[in-house]
């Protein structure tokens, strides 16, 4: 047990992370499968472009403030998880280039009508480098807009090369700085044993 939560280690991609204390982890498939109706941030129906260049996906986890099956018309801080496998890895590429392939392809996705009708996934910068704890990520922020009476949910996506055949893709979706804060810590959690 870990002091301020439960950690979690993952063998297969060797990193561990701490689910805080009273927070809840769900499987994203089961999330996606329950509320097809709800705003995520792996929405893609067709990964054109990213299929070009990357394989399997894989979910590696997804935590959340509140139970994430709850929809009161409040937010509820989350970050979701998953593991895309590279055919052919660079350190540019897997990172800034990966979170723009993931752009093209929501845009994409968002003209052919192929994501949720009624939320809009708009991007507010390009990718930039975020250091976290010595560790370095590609970092885009992006917005959900939403018909929905809720607060808009804010999003910042990070992608960083794991390994020479891997790229950890993670989205944190909140609504205000207090909220950004606990997900960053959770961010800030994560260890790579033997990695920089």
């Amino acid at each position: 047990m870990h002091p301020t939560g439960t950690e979690y280690k993952n063998t297969q991609f060797q990193f561990s992370v701490v689910l805080p204390k009273d927070w809840h982890s769900r499987q994203l498939a089961d999330v996606l499968k329950k509320h097809e109706r709800d705003t995520h941030p792996f929405i893609i129906r067709d990964h054109k472009s990213v299929g070009e260049q990357y394989k399997e996906v894989v979910s590696v986890f997804i935590f959340s403030k509140y139970k994430i099956d709850r929809f009161d018309g409040k937010s509820n801080p989350n970050i979701q998880a998953v593991v895309y496998s590279v055919k052919s890895a660079s350190e540019a590429y897997a990172n800034c280039s990966f979170l723009r392939l993931v752009q093209r392809d929501i845009e994409a996705s968002q003209r052919n009508k192929a994501i949720l009708a009624n939320d809009i996934i708009e991007f507010a910068d390009d990718c930039a480098t975020f250091g976290l704890n010595g560790i370095l990520y590609a970092s885009q922020k992006s917005h959900v807009k939403t018909n929905q009476i809720i607060p808009m949910v804010k999003q910042d996506r990070f992608a960083r090369l794991i390994d020479e055949t891997h790229v950890l893709y993670m989205v944190l979706n909140y609504s205000n700085e207090h909220s950004r804060g606990q997900l960053l810590a959770i961010m800030e959690s994560m260890r790579y044993p033997g990695k920089t």
